[in-house]
């Protein structure tokens, strides 16, 4: 089996760490043009004790490795490259299977370009939102959840939730709970300043960013400007309330405010899910992340409602979303 991982940097290099826990031997190409990125995936590379078995290979540019062929490619780049570096992959190798970070891409024309690029191509292509992989959330949803009966979902914290960063996984949790589509993305009460992210070149933005669903579901997200509290995540549907402790994996669940059910789940990280995810494929021919196609409706909706607040606020007139 060979993997190809693009972008070997803080995601990446978890990718990596993972990739090396599947069971079956395999080669695995890391490209990234930082040599200390580089630097940083071989070092985590070395943590893992399995990683022996497989063949692992590092790269600064696709072009050194033309002659491969990749059953699956990770694309974890930042969101201003992705695209380019996602169109050079598939013109390059057609690889069987596509998992790609989000944010996907940080303009409208950048999702029409790359639906147009795929458009009759036999790759399954996935976008890493991972939350409706986790046995968590999968617990909710199969053991408690009404279909056709609305879900609302209230996520809370300090400045560092990050809306730019964030906002993508409670939606497409909250789509994975309610099974519709998102039917409006409000801005009105978000906080007026934009911040400049600790990553160069990015912005954030605070307040409250809420999302509607064709069903009457509805996601509000919270981002307490100045503020370094916890996070609270609360998912309620008719007389039941979750409340989940991202920081444990502790759910506890009340019917009609009496507490019914605690249960721990564990936190998922991504250094032991994207095997899970390659391991499922090989045996069911899909996985459990939302697919290509329904994820960029979401971000479509979610880069539109994001760039007007940008645009109007920074006073620019630009097509360009500068978030990853």
């Amino acid at each position: 089996m060979n993997i190809l991982i693009a972008g070997a940097g803080a995601l990446g290099s978890r990718h990596l760490q993972a990739c090396l826990k599947l069971n079956t031997s395999c080669n695995i190409f890391v490209v990234d043009p930082s040599p200390n990125s580089i630097s940083v995936a071989k070092e985590r590379a070395c943590q893992v004790e399995n990683s022996k078995i497989h063949n692992l290979f590092f790269y600064n540019e696709l072009k050194s490795i033309r002659e491969n062929s990749f059953d699956y490619v990770i694309v974890a780049t930042n969101a201003a490259h992705r695209y380019e570096i996602s169109k050079q992959i598939i013109e390059e190798f057609s690889p069987k299977v596509i998992f790609l970070e989000k944010v996907l891409f940080q303009t409208i024309y950048e999702y029409e370009k790359f639906s147009s690029l795929i458009e009759g191509k036999s790759i399954e292509i996935y976008v890493n939102c991972p939350f409706r992989t986790y046995p968590i959330f999968r617990y909710i949803k199969n053991n408690y959840l009404i279909r056709d009966s609305r879900v609302d979902v209230s996520y809370s914290g300090g400045e560092w939730i990050g809306l730019c960063c964030n906002s993508i996984h409670y939606i497409d949790v909250t789509k994975y709970f309610c099974d519709y589509e998102v039917s409006c993305i409000q801005t009105d009460y978000l906080d007026n300043t934009v911040i400049q992210s600790k990553r160069m070149g990015y912005i954030e933005l605070t307040g409250n960013l809420i999302c509607q669903f064709s069903d009457g579901s509805k996601l509000s997200i919270l981002s307490k400007k100045d503020s370094d509290e916890s996070s609270e995540l609360i998912i309620t549907q008719e007389n039941y309330k979750f409340i989940i402790d991202e920081y444990t994996g502790l759910l506890s669940v009340f019917n009609n405010d009496i507490l019914v059910e605690n249960k721990e789940f564990g936190v998922v990280y991504q250094s032991n899910l994207t095997n899970l995810l390659i391991e499922d494929f090989e045996k069911r021919g899909t996985c459990n992340l939302i697919k290509y196609e329904e994820s960029a409706d979401i971000h479509k909706k979610l880069i539109a409602s994001l760039l007007g607040f940008y645009n109007s606020k920074s006073k620019t007139s630009t097509d360009i979303l500068p978030i990853t």
